[in-house]
């Protein structure tokens, strides 16, 4: 996916570096003008498709971090809720330790502090849970924690 990068400049004048990313504009730029130009980039509805999964009763989009609700709630993750939920959703309904979440989400070794796994999970499990009714639970066990489908939907 290439984005274009845009320049708004006082004085436009011919030594500008062409290249096909790198646009020009002499500010200030009218909305119209650059409302038309971005269309192109804004209309890719394939990236959309790929970076979109279905988590429960959400579509949570990986590349903004964002869980979408059946309402169009929209819910805000940090880039560690998000990598989170998706080693959860990965391994649903199945327990996963305080050291395999650290390595697999965090990177960290297992002597790192477990306190931080206790958090992002409290904030995620807010988030989830302050927006919408999910068909999902995050668990709490003596093993670890379990991401648990409360149904077969899925």
């Amino acid at each position: 996916y290439k984005a274009p990068i845009i320049f708004l400049l006082e004085t436009l004048n011919g030594t500008q570096e062409q290249h096909p990313y790198k646009h020009y504009f002499r500010k200030p730029i009218n909305a119209k003008t650059l409302k038309n130009y971005l269309s192109p980039y804004l209309e890719i509805k394939e990236v959309v498709k790929v970076n979109t999964i279905k988590i429960g009763n959400f579509n949570f989009d990986k590349i903004l971090n964002k869980l979408i609700d059946q309402k169009k709630n929209i819910i805000e993750l940090t880039p560690i809720e998000s990598r989170l939920l998706l080693t959860f959703f990965e391994n649903l309904n199945k327990v996963l330790n305080e050291e395999f979440l650290l390595k697999n989400v965090w990177g960290y070794s297992a002597q790192a502090n477990s306190n931080t796994i206790k958090t992002h999970i409290w904030r995620l499990r807010k988030k989830i849970s302050k927006k919408s009714k999910a068909n999902f639970d995050l668990e709490t066990s003596n093993k670890g924690y379990v991401l648990k489908n409360k149904d077969t939907a899925l």
